[in-house]
């Protein structure tokens, strides 16, 4: 709900009877576009019980910045690569022209 909240979308939930760690898996990727080789141990760990540790967190690191802060942040970083990218490709594609005007 937090992610929607920041990109400005609604959330949409659909309630599923039976869902299995495979179709979650496929359903993950799908939806990502994350590679398979990611996102399924990551979805196969989530049938195991995770617990913290009592202070645990101080661990972690002293930078403590709340989830919008740090999903803003990441997202910012994440237009401004693709910005960087579509950069190159118009780049490439201006040195292609250029070079079959010669």
């Amino acid at each position: 709900m937090q992610t929607a909240r920041i990109l400005g979308k609604r959330l949409i939930v659909l309630p599923f009877p039976l869902i299995t760690i495979r179709l979650s898996r496929l359903w993950v990727s799908l939806v990502t576009g994350a590679p398979k080789a990611t996102v399924y141990p990551l979805i196969e760990s989530l049938a195991h019980p995770v617990v913290a540790r009592p202070g645990h967190q101080d661990e972690l690191g002293r930078g403590v910045r709340g989830f919008d802060e740090a999903a803003r942040d990441a997202l910012e970083r994440e237009k401004e690569e693709r910005a960087a990218q579509e950069r190159e490709g118009q780049e490439r594609a201006e040195q292609g022209d250029d070079e079959h005007e010669r």
